[in-house]
C-alpha cells in the first residue's frame, strides 16, 4: 500500500465461514479466542490469542514483496512475497478449499494504476506459521483518472450464504475530495468458486475514504465513510444485489452519495464537528455494533438499530483503524500510528500498535485497553478466526 500522506480523514469473513464476533454469555467458560490476522508493513502476521503472550506467538505467513530490480514488472518469482493490506476475509470454494481474501498490490509502483492492485486469494499452505500462497487474484474495475486516484483495497465481507463477496476501494484519503472509492460485489464463477473469472458489479463508485466493512444480519452492507465536510457516516447498502448488467447500473444510480441510507442514528458523545467523527471500521458484537473512529482515536458501541450506547475505548492516539471481536467478546484494535505532518496527520513506520479490550464477565463493562504489539508499520484491517 502507498505510504502517501493522509488528511484527518484517513484510510482507514468467515471462522469456518464467519468472523468471530459473538461474546460468550456471562459466567460461561471462555472458548479459545482464536487467531488474530493483522496486515501491516505489506505483510500478514498471525497471532495465537490463546498464547500467554500473543506477541510471542506472532508468525509472518505472507512476507512483503522483495522486488528484484532486474526482473520485468510482474515477473518476480512465485513465493518471493506479496504486498498485502486491508481487511481479511475467509471464503470456502466449491470443493471445500479455504481461501483468505486480502488486498494485494505488488508492483503498484511499476505498473499502471489499476493493474497491480487487487484482492489476492491465498491458501494457508503453511498453516498458522506460514508461508501462505496466492492462488488467484480479483482485479476490479476501479474508477480511475479522478483525483489522481490509485486504488487502495480496504474492506471486504462475505454474505451469510457465501454466495457473494463484497470488496471496497478506499478512494482518496483526504477531506472534501469528491468521492471516487468503490463498493463491488462479486458472485461465484461458473465452477462455483470465487476467482478472477467471477462476475462483478459496481454497487457504488463515489465513496469518500471508505474503510473496513461489515455485513448486517439482514444482508445489507455497512460501509464507514469519512472525508465529508458534513461529517462521517456509516452507509448502508441493502439488497437484493444485482448481477452485472443494466440492473447493476440502475442499483448504482439509485444509491448515490446524496441518497444513501445512513446506519447510525446518533453520534454522541462526539461533538457535531466533521473532523471529530471519522468512522473507519465497524464490527458486530453480540446484538450491537462497535465502530472505530480514526480521529480522535476511539471505539464506540451502537445498538442493533444504530443508536449510540457507550464509549468502549477512548483516549487512543489518532489512527484507530481495523477492529475485530473474538469468541469471548474481547475487542482488538489496530492503530495506524498517526503523527502531525504537513497534511495534518500522517502514518509513521514503526509507530503502529495493536490493543486488546476485555470485558468484565458479569457486568460486560469494558476494561482498560492493554497493548498486544508495538513497532508496527501501518497496521490496518484485522480479523479473528477460530482456526486456520
Amino acid at each position: 500500500m502507498r505510504r502517501s500522506s493522509l488528511m484527518v480523514s484517513v484510510l482507514i469473513a468467515a471462522s469456518l465461514g464467519a468472523p468471530v464476533s459473538s461474546p460468550a454469555a456471562p459466567g460461561a467458560t471462555a472458548p479459545h479466542p482464536g487467531f488474530l490476522l493483522s496486515a501491516q508493513a505489506n505483510q500478514l502476521d498471525v497471532y495465537d490469542l490463546s498464547a500467554p503472550v500473543p506477541a510471542l506467538s506472532r508468525s509472518t505467513v505472507i512476507h512483503a514483496h522483495d522486488h528484484d530490480p532486474d526482473a520485468e514488472p510482474g515477473t518476480d518469482p512465485v513465493g518471493r512475497g506479496n504486498d498485502v493490506n486491508g481487511q481479511i476475509c475467509r471464503i470456502v470454494q466449491s470443493n471445500g478449499d479455504v481461501r483468505y481474501v486480502i488486498g494485494e498490490d505488488s508492483d503498484q509502483d511499476r505498473l499502471p494504476a489499476g493493474v497491480a492492485q487487487g484482492w489476492g486469494l491465498f491458501a494457508a499452505t503453511g498453516g498458522a506459521t506460514g508461508p501462505w500462497t496466492m492462488i488467484d487474484k480479483i482485479v476490479a474495475p476501479y474508477r480511475l483518472h479522478d483525483n489522481d486516484h490509485q486504488p487502495e483495497m480496504t474492506g471486504c465481507a462475505v454474505s451469510a450464504d457465501g454466495s457473494m463477496l463484497f470488496l471496497v476501494d478506499l478512494g482518496v484519503g483526504a477531506f472534501d475530495v469528491p468521492g471516487v472509492g468503490s463498493l463491488f460485489v462479486y458472485h461465484r464463477d461458473a465452477s462455483g468458486d470465487f476467482s478472477a473469472a467471477s462476475p462483478g458489479c459496481v454497487l457504488a463508485d463515489d465513496l469518500t475514504t471508505a474503510g473496513y466493512i461489515a455485513l448486517h444480519p439482514d444482508g445489507s452492507v455497512l460501509v464507514p465513510e469519512s472525508g465529508r465536510s458534513g461529517g462521517g457516516v456509516v452507509s448502508r447498502f441493502r439488497g437484493p444485489f444485482p448481477m452485472p448488467g443494466a440492473a447493476c447500473d440502475a442499483y448504482r444510480a439509485a444509491h448515490g452519495v446524496a441518497s444513501r441510507e445512513s446506519f447510525l442514528r446518533a453520534l454522541a458523545p462526539l461533538p457535531f464537528d466533521p473532523i471529530s467523527f471519522v468512522p473507519i471500521s465497524i464490527v458486530r458484537r453480540g446484538s450491537g455494533w462497535l465502530v472505530g473512529n480514526a480521529v480522535p482515536g476511539q471505539v464506540a458501541e451502537y445498538d442493533q438499530t444504530g443508536g449510540f450506547v457507550r464509549v468502549i475505548a477512548a483516549g487512543h492516539p489518532p489512527g484507530v483503524a481495523g477492529i475485530a471481536v473474538d469468541r469471548a467478546g474481547s475487542l482488538t484494535i489496530a492503530n495506524l500510528g498517526l503523527v502531525p505532518c504537513e497534511t495534518v496527520l500522517c502514518p509513521v513506520d514503526g509507530a503502529g500498535t495493536l490493543w486488546k479490550v476485555a470485558f468484565d464477565p458479569v457486568s460486560d463493562t469494558p476494561l482498560p485497553a492493554v497493548p498486544l504489539m508495538a513497532g508496527l508499520t501501518y497496521p490496518e484491517g484485522i480479523a479473528i478466526f477460530a482456526g486456520i
